[in-house]
C-alpha cells in the first residue's frame, strides 16, 4: 500500500519505480521551449532536445548558428 511516507520516499528516491494503477489516468507530457507569459512577455529556453532544429528543417526554415537569431514577423 502506498502510505504518504512511501510516496514521499519514492519520489525522493534516486531509484526508478513503475506503478500499476487499477485505473488508468491520463498523462499529458509538454515540452516548451518558448512561453508566452499573460503580460505579452515571451521567455526562450534551451532546448535540450534539439527539437527546434528538427522542426526548423521540417519547416524549411534556414538552420541558425550559434549567436543569431531568428527575425520576427
Amino acid at each position: 500500500m502506498w502510505t504518504p511516507e512511501a510516496i514521499d520516499a519514492a519520489m525522493h528516491g534516486a531509484g526508478t519505480f513503475r506503478v500499476n494503477l487499477k485505473t488508468p489516468i491520463r498523462v499529458l507530457i509538454l515540452y516548451g521551449t518558448a512561453l508566452a507569459t499573460e503580460d505579452g512577455a515571451v521567455m526562450f529556453f534551451d532546448d535540450i532536445y534539439g527539437h527546434d532544429r528538427k522542426l526548423e528543417g521540417l519547416l524549411g526554415l534556414p538552420l541558425l548558428t550559434a549567436g543569431t537569431t531568428r527575425t520576427r514577423m
